[in-house]
């Protein structure tokens, strides 16, 4: 690891709708921010396409490099925060232990943090455990539009970080530059 932990880390907060560039926006920032040397650990959730449309969800645990499936499109919509997706309950525990056990690193990164983190309590809820913990330097915290008050608030009692807001669309490929 290189640099300093400082008391007042940095979040970024990479914002965008679905599909919209967030996990490539952290693709790119995990690999600028390695060449340059620094530690990068935490989650990332790429996307599984087949034909052009989503039908799955990984996740990689960004220390190790393990991935595992995390999520399949259900067939028919239905009700509540993960309406589109079947989550396997197994994979998102292994995620959250991964994330738990963080340790002291320059970058966190967390791809993406949703309606279970943020309305429901579930998934990877280790997430404000290890932010309150501050062994970083930086954070870069994926989330979409409609939940970004959300997570501001939850960070905002947590208190005492810098707060940048990134936002990223469809179509645009330099949406900021990710890395330091």
């Amino acid at each position: 690891m290189t640099g300093d932990l400082q008391s007042r880390p940095r979040l970024r907060l990479v914002t965008g709708a679905r599909d919209a560039g967030k996990t490539r926006w952290c693709e790119r920032a995990v690999a600028d921010l390695r060449a340059a040397g620094h530690e990068v650990r935490g989650l990332l959730s790429p996307g599984v396409f087949e034909a052009g449309r989503k039908v799955a969800i990984r996740v990689r645990d960004l220390r190790s490099g393990e991935e595992r499936l995390l999520a399949t499109r259900r067939p028919e919509a239905g009700a509540g925060p993960s309406r589109s997706w079947e989550f396997d309950e197994a994979v998102l525990t292994w995620a959250d232990a991964r994330l738990q056990e963080t340790g002291r690193c320059h970058t966190l990164v967390v791809d993406e943090l949703g309606p279970m983190e943020l309305q429901a309590n579930r998934g990877w809820t280790s997430v404000w455990s290890v932010l309150r913990e501050r062994a970083f330097t930086q954070a870069i915290l994926a989330v979409r539009p409609a939940l970004l008050a959300v997570l501001r608030d939850q960070v905002a009692r947590l208190g005492g970080f810098e707060i940048e807001t990134v936002r990223v669309s469809e179509g645009k490929d330099g949406n900021d530059h990710p890395g330091r």
